[in-house]
């Protein structure tokens, strides 16, 4: 991967190989802006043709803002969740940075770390009164592909916008990216 210094546009740049013309590609919506709370900038993107969870993962690390590579976002709390439903207005299916592990049934943040019970949450009504909660039909070649277990990507969807999972083959078109810069 090149240093970061060795790019000269200013603001957002991509350096993923595998998209050519980004910005015909994939767009920023709203954003970035600065939340003094995490520390982070927050930015809605869009592509042109929906994309499955991994794949806004791997994206929204390819972007850089302000020398910080991003990731999906990270909700935690209620302060940023407030944060995000005040300066974005979602209103369609946006990717976060957690997903649920179906084979351990357990809820990861992008940053690795693990959303226990009693954390923070913003599960729609009909997710946060289900404990029966199945991924559903999982295509046998997908897992091995990536080397990952079964899991379910998480959106914000509905208004309010509230999280829901989604099976590994969902595609939406939004994601929300967080550059933990640490500082404005």
């Amino acid at each position: 991967m090149l240093p970061l210094a060795a790019h000269a546009q200013v603001g957002i740049e991509k350096k993923h190989p595998s998209y050519k013309d980004n910005y015909k590609i994939t767009g920023s919506v709203k954003g970035p802006f600065y939340d003094p709370h995490t520390k982070s900038y927050f930015e809605l993107r869009w592509w042109k043709k929906g994309r499955k969870w991994r794949q806004a993962y791997l994206e929204a690390q390819s972007l850089v803002f302000k020398d910080t590579h991003g990731r999906l976002a990270l909700v935690k709390d209620l302060q940023t969740h407030t944060f995000i439903q005040t300066h974005f207005n979602i209103s369609a299916a946006t990717w976060i940075g957690l997903q649920y592990y179906c084979d351990e049934q357990r809820l990861n943040w992008a940053d690795d770390s693990t959303l226990k019970k009693g954390d923070f949450s913003a599960w729609s009504y009909r997710w946060a009164r289900r404990d029966d909660i199945r991924c559903g039909f999982m295509n046998p070649h997908y897992t091995p592909e990536l080397h990952m277990k079964s899991h379910m990507g998480v959106s914000y969807i509905g208004q309010p916008p509230m999280w829901q999972a989604s099976g590994p083959e969902k595609e939406y078109d939004f994601f929300l990216v967080e550059y933990p810069t640490g500082k404005e």
